[in-house]
């Protein structure tokens, strides 16, 4: 499941999704003759804890709960 997907100014590309049970970010950056990639994964679980903890009150955790099941039996 795709998230986001977008250029950072005229030097560069970035990816982000949910892949395999994992969070999944990807940076492509080309300026002159300089060119890199870098690329990171979290564990799907983990991030949904954070964001179910980042929230004030219960109501989301279930809602939370709920999608962090689906990403990581995805």
């Amino acid at each position: 499941m795709e998230l986001a997907q977008g250029n950072v100014g005229d030097v560069g590309h970035y990816d982000v999704k949910f892949e395999n049970g994992k969070l999944v970010a990807k940076l492509d950056v080309k300026q002159g003759v300089i060119e890199g990639d870098m690329s990171i994964k979290l564990d799907a679980g983990l991030v949904m804890d954070a964001i179910a903890k980042a929230i004030p009150g219960q109501i989301d955790d279930a809602i939370i709960g709920v999608i962090k099941a689906a990403l990581i039996n995805a």
